[in-house]
């Protein structure tokens, strides 16, 4: 029960209202943030790439087959 950081709770409050699939949400969030970086003057690599398109899908992937199944004893559609 101890909640998650402002930058996570981001994609799930904006599936809730904005009624977008968290995985692209966070995809498009991450990217943002990638590009913010790069402007400042930040190192991109592969691995920042990577992490920034696959992270909103791996977090709603295991949210579906381990996060519910744990919490409601099955697997959940919505």
């Amino acid at each position: 029960n101890l909640g998650m950081g402002p930058y996570d709770a981001i994609g799930w409050i904006a599936e809730k209202r904005l009624q977008i699939e968290f995985r692209y949400f966070r995809i498009g969030l991450d990217a943002v943030s990638v590009i913010i970086g790069f402007a400042l003057g930040s190192i991109v690599g592969i691995g920042t790439l990577v992490m920034a398109l696959f992270t909103g899908p791996l977090i709603a992937w295991f949210n579906v087959k381990l996060g519910m199944p744990l919490i409601y004893g099955k697997e959940r559609a919505d």
